[in-house]
């Protein structure tokens, strides 16, 4: 049965008026800073969370350096984006990208996902024992033929990571946590399939959904710092990027309670990302920009980040071919790649309705 078919339509009448007043973007993020900045320090709002009630939990610091961040105000994002950081079960608590989920761990973040409070902000969870089966499982399992794939550029990027030590490819996040290979699948060879929401393969159906996490929060954070554009920024920027605030010595005054941070690279052990020493400005800016955008395709795979990531660096740079190439690419050397992309060229197509 369909979702759409088990839900009773309950607007039994029309209203007379259907006249509504539409709001830009623009608008509608301002009108939200607006109605959100009074609450930001208000501890019954957002704040605090009963044990087990993360599904429940939203992050309003969180939420407002977002907003900010997509308004292209960078001060006020990496100041609320930090916050938020710092302020985590009732202001006693840092969320960490630290060794808690370090190793084969980090698979636990999505296994039982509202248990995974140092991580998981907030959570849809699902279980198939109560007969609450995730709806995605079935997009992404075999019963339906994997429906939804991961693209083949982005497995290349999983395998083409270059770890601190060992052999090459992204080991705790790539092949057999957020994808595998089935040879069986398909006769003519093998067939890449999604796996991070079953990763526990006896319950498939009882894997959550991740709203927002750590590692979402401190990308973002990189994102804003690295636009500020002053040097200490942007060593802000990589720090949170690669390894960490551990690896750095003096350690900035700034993140003194940050000590235990590994980096979302340093966590899964891979190597540091470096930026060409002769760049600088726009360029170094936009360098900088592309390698976090890159870490977060892949740290934040199928967790439904990657549209909204695209639509905005593409909106801040005045650059459609931003998001049109990079979703084009998933199908170079098919009749649909010059239609998609031209499609894509046009930002009136980014949002629905569209024509």
């Amino acid at each position: 049965m369909c979702i759409r078919d088990s839900i009773e339509d309950n607007l039994v009448t029309l209203p007379e008026d259907l006249s509504r007043n539409v709001m830009t973007k623009e608008v509608m993020i301002d009108t939200l800073i607006n109605q959100l900045i009074p609450y930001i320090f208000d501890a019954s709002v957002g704040t605090e969370r009963e044990e087990l009630k993360i599904a429940y939990y939203v992050n309003t610091k969180a939420l407002l350096g977002e907003l900010y961040l997509e308004k292209n105000d960078y001060q006020n994002a990496a100041a609320y984006l930090k916050l938020a950081c710092e302020s985590y079960l009732n202001q006693t608590s840092l969320l960490k990208v630290d060794r808690t989920y370090q190793n084969e761990a980090w698979s636990t973040i999505f296994l039982n996902a509202e248990t995974a409070e140092l991580e998981n902000i907030s959570v849809i969870p699902f279980s198939s024992v109560e007969q609450q089966n995730n709806p995605l499982a079935d997009l992404f399992g075999y019963d339906f033929g994997y429906m939804v794939k991961p693209s083949t550029v982005l497995v290349n990027s999983f395998l083409n990571q270059v770890p601190a030590s060992g052999p090459e490819g992204d080991l705790y996040r790539g092949l057999g946590i957020t994808f595998d290979l089935d040879s069986t699948a398909i006769s003519s060879g093998d067939y890449t399939y999604i796996t991070k929401y079953e990763i526990d393969r006896n319950d498939p159906f009882g894997s959550d959904i991740i709203i927002s996490r750590a590692a979402d929060l401190h990308l973002l954070l990189a994102e804003a710092y690295n636009r500020l554009g002053d040097e200490t920024s942007q060593e802000y920027a990589l720090m949170l990027l690669n390894q960490g605030v551990n690896n750095v010595n003096p350690k900035p005054a700034e993140f003194a309670r940050w000590s235990r941070n590994l980096g979302v690279r340093g966590r899964v052990y891979l190597n540091e990302k470096e930026v060409p020493e002769e760049l600088a400005g726009e360029d170094r800016i936009r360098y900088i920009e592309d390698l976090i955008i890159e870490e977060r395709a892949l740290e934040l795979a199928f967790e439904g980040k990657r549209w909204a990531d695209l639509v905005r660096i593409a909106e801040r740079r005045n650059e459609p071919e931003y998001l049109a190439d990079k979703v084009a690419a998933k199908f170079e050397g098919t009749p649909q790649y010059n239609e998609i992309r031209s499609r894509l060229m046009n930002p009136d197509n980014w949002y629905l309705p569209f024509e």
